[in-house]
Order: C-alpha cells, then sequence, then structure tokens
C-alpha cells in the first residue's frame, strides 16, 4: 500500500510541475473512492446558486427556504467553498433573517413577490429586491441546517463569527420551537400552527441527527442532547404500516402518536431523509433496519417516492436519485457492510435540486461514516 501511494505521490509531484496543482487536485480526487465530485459541485451552483448567493429549489416554482440555504451551506462546506459559503450565508442573513424579535429563519422566499408588511406599514428588509418573504414563519429544519454549518464552518475556517451567529440562533430555537410534552423534548416545525391544546405536530425529519449532536458538544448543558435522544425515541415508536416506517409528519395527542390527518398518511419526500439523519450520527444504528429492510427488495428499478401507511400501496412516481442514495446508503449501514461515493451515481445537469441535493448530502455522509480517518 505504501508502495502504491508513493507511486501515485511522485506522479502527483511530476503532474504539479508541468500542469499545475489544480489538476493535481483533480487527479487524486479521481483516485480517491471517498472524494467528492468536483462536477456534483459545479452542476450545482450552475443550477441552483445564484451569483447573489440565493439557492433555488427548481422543482417548486424558483422559490427559496431556509432548508435550501442550508443545504447549499453545508455542501459548500464539504468542498471548502468558503467564498460560496459566505455568499450564500450573506443572502440568508439579508432576506431570510429578518424577523423582528428574533435570529430564526423566515421560511420561504419568492421570486416576484412584494414585500410583507408590519402593522405600521413597513415592509420587512432585504436585500434581494427581485422577491421577498411570504411566510415569517420558521422551518426549524433550516435553522438547524444553518447554525449546523456556521458551527463546522467556525471550526474549519478558524472564524469564531461563524459559531456565534449560530449560537444567537439556536437560543431562539430552543426558546420558541422545543416543547416538553410527556416528559419528552419535542421539537416544533415551527414556531407558528403546530402546537395546540390537543397534542403537537411533529415532522420526523426535522430531527437532523448529526447536526444535533455536534450542536450539543458545541454547547455543552443545552437541551440538544435530549432533543436528539427523544427524536430516535419518536421515529422508533412513531413506525406505521407493513413495512414499520415513519410517516412524513406524525400527530402526538396525550401519550399516543399517529400518522398526523393533516397531511397525506405518506412516508415519502420528506420522511426519506430521516435514515439519512440516523445513519449519518450513528451508522450502526438499528433504527435503520425497518427502512433498509424495505428498500433492499426495490433498488434499483422499483423502488417508489411514497408509501401510503394506511393501505401500504406505493405512489405513482419512481424514487429520485437523491432518494435512491439514501436508500443504498441505508442498506449498507444496516447490514454492517461499506460503500464508496464513487459508486453511487453522479449528479446530472438534469437532477431537480431536491434530489441533487439529497444525492451530494448522501456523498458527504458516506464520506464521514466510511472513509479512513
Amino acid at each position: 500500500m505504501r508502495g502504491k501511494w508513493a507511486v501515485i505521490l511522485g506522479l502527483s509531484a511530476i503532474f504539479a510541475l508541468v500542469f499545475g496543482f489544480k489538476l493535481v487536485g483533480f487527479v487524486l480526487d479521481f483516485l480517491n473512492p471517498y472524494g467528492l465530485r468536483q462536477s456534483d459541485w459545479t452542476i450545482y451552483q450552475k443550477n441552483f446558486i445564484n451569483a447573489a448567493g440565493r439557492v433555488i429549489d427548481t422543482g417548486n416554482g424558483d422559490v427559496s427556504h431556509s432548508e435550501g440555504q442550508g443545504y447549499g451551506l453545508v455542501i459548500a462546506l464539504a468542498y471548502g467553498d468558503h467564498a460560496a459559503f459566505d455568499r450564500i450565508w450573506a443572502w440568508t442573513q439579508q432576506n431570510l433573517q429578518v424577523r423582528p424579535s428574533d435570529k430564526l429563519l423566515a421560511w420561504q422566499w419568492k421570486p416576484g413577490a412584494k414585500p410583507i408588511e408590519d402593522e405600521n406599514g413597513t415592509p420587512l428588509p432585504g436585500s434581494d429586491r427581485t422577491g421577498a418573504v411570504t411566510d415569517t414563519n420558521n422551518a426549524s429544519d433550516g435553522d438547524i441546517l444553518v447554525a449546523w454549518a456556521l458551527i463546522r464552518a467556525s471550526k474549519l475556517w478558524n472564524d469564531y463569527r461563524y459559531q456565534q451567529a449560530a449560537a444567537q440562533i439556536l437560543v431562539d430555537l430552543a426558546r420558541l420551537d422545543l416543547r416538553e410534552y410527556e416528559s419528552k423534548t419535542v421539537l416544533l416545525p415551527g414556531t407558528d400552527g403546530f402546537w395546540t391544546d390537543d397534542g403537537a405536530t411533529l415532522n420526523p425529519s426535522y430531527y437532523i441527527f448529526p447536526a444535533l449532536d455536534e450542536i450539543a458538544l458545541a454547547f455543552p448543558g443545552t437541551p440538544w442532547t435530549k432533543v436528539a435522544s427523544d427524536g430516535r425515541t419518536l421515529i422508533e415508536k412513531g413506525a406505521f404500516g407493513k413495512w414499520k416506517l415513519c410517516p412524513d409528519w406524525i400527530f402526538a395527542t396525550g401519550s399516543e402518536l399517529q400518522i398526523s390527518p393533516k397531511f397525506p398518511p405518506d412516508f415519502g419526500y420528506n420522511a426519506v431523509r430521516v435514515p439519512l439523519h440516523i445513519a449519518w450520527a450513528q451508522k450502526d444504528s438499528p433504527l435503520l433496519v425497518p427502512f433498509a429492510d424495505f428498500w433492499k427488495p426495490l433498488l434499483p428499478d422499483h423502488m417508489p417516492a411514497t408509501v401510503n401507511l394506511k393501505d401500504d400501496s406505493f405512489g405513482p412516481y419512481p424514487a429520485l436519485p437523491g432518494m435512491k442514495a439514501i436508500a443504498a446508503y441505508t442498506i449498507a449501514c444496516a447490514s454492517k457492510g461499506s460503500l464508496t461515493v464513487r459508486a453511487l451515481p453522479a449528479v446530472t445537469k438534469e437532477e431537480p435540486y431536491f434530489s441533487a441535493s439529497l444525492s451530494i448530502l448522501t456523498k458527504i455522509a458516506v464520506r464521514e461514516s466510511f472513509a479512513t480517518k
């Protein structure tokens, strides 16, 4: 093995002298089975991130949302792209971090929309006047993703200002979106509309476990360790249907967990992220087994995008490539096997925002789970 790498390094030195160090980086990236494809990031930036740093959901009317800004930050960080990271963060601060009473992010921004006005007729601030925030409610997964990316950025680039910005978000998120319920600390999907006298509406995919674990380490003594632990219990207990999968949305009432009556009873575009989040934090988690058992006989050609957990029927649409990447990663982890980044397909130019995001995030998780440290 040493001889092999000696040859590679020797050739790299020659390439560096002849062709320059940028090409050497591409060569080493190609040789590394856990290297992230530069082409994935190139396509992602070209298709989904504009010059100002707005991440564009091309499958949803070209809106932007806190989730997408968070995904963009996590991905830019994984590629070590400091300039792109700062553009995305600046746009997020200037156009989504505009709620007047806290540091949480307004969840949705639409191109062509007029700014929301307060009771005095003053429009919400925002540097990008090609559109505006259309709903000032937050989405807690977006807040968590952005805070997580900022914590990682603080470590990678040795800039404590990122961690300070993360702390501001997390203090308000804990104050506004965490509730004690039946001895559990639950994470509300947003500040408004998810907590009533009858119970709480919860989204299992908002429990981004690798983020929660790193947040708890960065800020000891905060409630995030318990949030993560109780989130895992929610996923274990909130399993339904033939395959015991968690739905996109759960309603917690009393000590009972139900499929939320407000949303389709699906394991689908939201909950598909749950096993990604579980495996990314703990690749040998037993919580992965039901997902792996469901997906294993369906890959590569028969995996549906959604499953109705009340009648066990498959939805009409096939799984997106990014969803299939999550399935492959889940199966590898649940079977105590292995997987390389290069075993997963490259992002294509035709792939929509959500699929491309899931694909690259899964590759980052694979690298962090399986690459030799």
